[in-house]
């Protein structure tokens, strides 16, 4: 075999995010930014490690829904995958909805929530779709 294609790495998804980090000096008052900013690391580093590792290990599991038990009765529920169990629990952790809604940093509340959703979405599996539903209910 002379050809083996290494697979995707990623690393810090904020540090390493230039444009991200452009607009939020341009959209953010510097001591807005200067406070947010470990917290954008740290979702940056978990979006680039373990949780795209997580992503990656569970790519072919969906959320099921089971309308029916063995018994024919309707049951109406959603079996979560791994990850989408560690997404909820994460977004939960870390305010991905109540960021925006505890106006923490006044009218810039929204551009944090949007950097944290901006760095969590792509390594959680589409977790972001019900936190979209919730955040516009």
């Amino acid at each position: 075999m002379g050809f083996t294609q290494s697979p995707p790495r990623l690393g810090n998804q904020y540090a390493d995010d230039r444009v991200l980090r452009g607009y939020l000096r341009h959209a953010l008052p510097p001591e807005v930014l200067a406070e947010i900013e470990a917290e954008l690391g740290e979702m940056g580093r978990l979006a680039g490690g373990e949780l795209y590792q997580a992503s990656l290990a569970d790519r072919r599991n969906e959320p099921q829904l089971v309308a029916w038990d063995a018994w024919g009765r309707r049951v109406d529920r959603i079996e979560l995958t791994e990850v989408w169990q560690r997404a909820e629990r994460l977004a939960a952790e870390k305010g991905l909805v109540a960021t925006a809604y505890e106006r923490r940093h006044g009218r810039f509340s929204r551009v944090h929530q949007f950097a944290l959703a901006y760095l969590f979405t792509p390594s959680t599996d589409l977790y972001s779709c019900p936190l979209a539903m919730t955040d516009g209910a």
